[in-house]
């Protein structure tokens, strides 16, 4: 009984927590904190109990999350960008990987998502190039990975 009241709890704890960890996504610095490692928490949370139906649409979100947070790491914090590139490769092998066995449709979808976060990874990637700043160079190459990232599950999925 003290289980499901638990899990009842955490289900109902859920949409609040989702929604305060969106207002401060942004802001989070993703190298370190509570803060980011509750908001992981909780989307580990949703996918768990979520249906396959919206799988691919909470993945879809959490790599648009992680794409924001990159934004902010790169602007705010850039020798913290190595983290926050691995946190979107994997939320992209997450998402492709959902994408594999899905119909036509949610497949472009999945393809559309995955080409929109490699336009703001270039675009980023050009502006650390254009700074001249020598400090820029591991970001950079990490860059240059998690873009040929993308563009190999981009293929994987026009397959």
């Amino acid at each position: 009984m003290k289980k499901l009241i638990f899990l009842i709890g955490i289900l109902l704890a859920l949409p609040l927590a989702n929604a305060q960890t969106q207002q401060i996504n942004k802001g989070i610095d993703t190298s370190q904190g509570i803060l980011y490692s509750l908001d992981r928490l909780f989307e580990s949370i949703q996918l768990a109990i979520a249906s396959d139906a919206t799988k691919i649409s909470l993945k879809a979100k959490f790599l648009n999350e992680r794409m924001v947070e990159f934004q902010y790491v790169a602007d705010k914090k850039p020798k913290f960008t190595g983290k926050a590139l691995a946190e979107i490769k994997k939320s992209t092998d997450d998402l492709a990987k959902e994408a594999e066995r899905k119909p036509k449709q949610i497949k472009e979808s999945v393809e559309r998502n995955l080409k929109n976060s490699k336009i703001v990874l270039e675009s980023i990637k050009a502006r650390f190039e254009s700074d001249d700043n020598p400090n820029n160079n591991n970001a950079i190459a990490g860059l240059k990975i998690a873009i040929e990232n993308q563009e190999k599950k981009i293929d994987e999925i026009e397959e």
